[in-house]
């Protein structure tokens, strides 16, 4: 093995893989990043059984082959080397690369690619066709509202839904539902992700363009291709949660009796002055709708009282008083990009639902208080 490649280009190809990395794992060649070069292309890859990821880039090779480096030790190093060009070499014994760059040279150990485990073999064709930057706008949109409770581990994740011409994302932790839907082409399957594998998921999709996703024997598999120079083309493939998820759609109100139009950065602003007076997990703010007009307040015993009011376009709006945990109406405030939100209500017991006019919607319980 013996290639050179641009410095950038490396340094994001390892950062890309990086999530994929096994730590605390018995085996010590998943802390490793597995390099393979053929045919002007590198590829790298990573896995911690769970899941696997990998990309792949151009680059200039002088003999084909593969080895296995650590993978956060070999980030460091190229990120300091002073050169636009990295050179590397699997020295004769094979236990060693020789890398290089500028006036730096290093022989970094290395472990046989054999050893690394066998990548997933995916078939691609078939699979549902949505773009790269679509989905990674529905997975900031509902990610907040995965569980993390251990007793409910399929709720740990985030649901995908693929119809004919859809996906739908949804989370939940049973106080909050989040739901996204973006276009899509092709797919007929739901699986839900593990929320570690949506966030490496994630961060592959920035930049990306074209996306492939397919669902096949237990495990989901994402395929992402990029313009320009650079990195190529990147993909995961995760095993996935183990469970019926629940019927969401019985959550979701219909019909609701009371709905209004907020500017969203208000909103979010008077919610947020509103929990400084709260007190822990047990925060509440109170909320009284009526005409054009939100009165938020919130008070402790601890603290003190906050009172504020929020213009709202609701015309003959009856009015009607709610509590909330505010934390739970601030995180979908926060990842929604548009300027204008709706808030629905069917009566002062019943759930409030914040939806936007791309096919985003958040469910979110009210509070019990005296």
């Amino acid at each position: 093995m013996k290639f050179s490649a641009n410095k950038e280009v490396l340094c994001n190809s390892l950062h890309a893989v990086s999530g994929g990395v096994g730590v605390g794992q018995s085996m010590a060649i998943l802390a490793n990043v597995l390099l393979r070069v053929a045919d002007g292309v590198l590829e790298l890859a990573t896995t911690n059984i769970d899941f696997a990821m990998g990309c792949t880039a151009q680059c200039a090779v002088s003999a084909d082959g593969s080895a296995t480096l650590p993978a956060k030790k070999l980030a460091t190093l190229c990120r300091a080397i002073e050169s636009s060009t990295i050179d590397f070499e699997l020295l004769p014994a094979g236990n060693l690369v020789r890398i290089s760059g500028g006036g730096s040279l290093f022989r970094m150990a290395s472990l046989p690619a054999a050893d690394f485990p066998s990548l997933p073999d995916v078939q691609w064709a078939g699979g549902a066709k949505l773009s790269a930057d679509g989905l990674g706008k529905c997975i900031g949109l509902v990610d907040y509202a995965q569980s993390r409770d251990e007793h409910r581990p399929v709720l740990n994740g985030i649901f995908f839904q693929f119809s004919d011409d859809s996906l739908s994302l949804v989370a939940t932790d049973g106080r909050r539902l989040a739901k996204c839907t973006t276009a899509c082409v092709g797919g007929d399957y739901f699986f839900v992700l593990p929320a570690r594998s949506c966030a490496e998921l994630s961060k592959l999709l920035c930049g990306g363009e074209e996306l492939c996703a397919c669902f096949a024997n237990g495990q989901a598999s994402f395929a992402i291709a990029y313009g320009g120079g650079g990195v190529r083309r990147s993909w995961l493939v995760s095993k996935v949660m183990e469970g019926k998820y629940p019927d969401y759609g019985q959550v979701i109100p219909s019909a609701p009796e009371h709905r209004l139009l907020l500017q969203r950065e208000a909103f979010l602003s008077a919610l947020q002055r509103g929990a400084i007076m709260g007190s822990g997990s047990a925060a509440a703010v109170r909320m009284k709708f009526s005409e054009n007009l939100v009165e938020i307040s919130a008070s402790s015993g601890e603290f003190g009282d906050s009172y504020e009011r929020v213009a709202a376009i609701s015309p003959g709006q009856k009015p009607v008083e709610i509590s909330f945990n505010p934390r739970y109406l601030m995180e979908p405030l926060r990842a929604i990009g548009e300027a204008e939100v709706a808030f629905e209500l069917r009566n002062s017991l019943g759930a409030g639902v914040i939806r936007t006019s791309d096919n985003f919607l958040c469910v979110v319980m009210p509070l019990r208080t005296g």
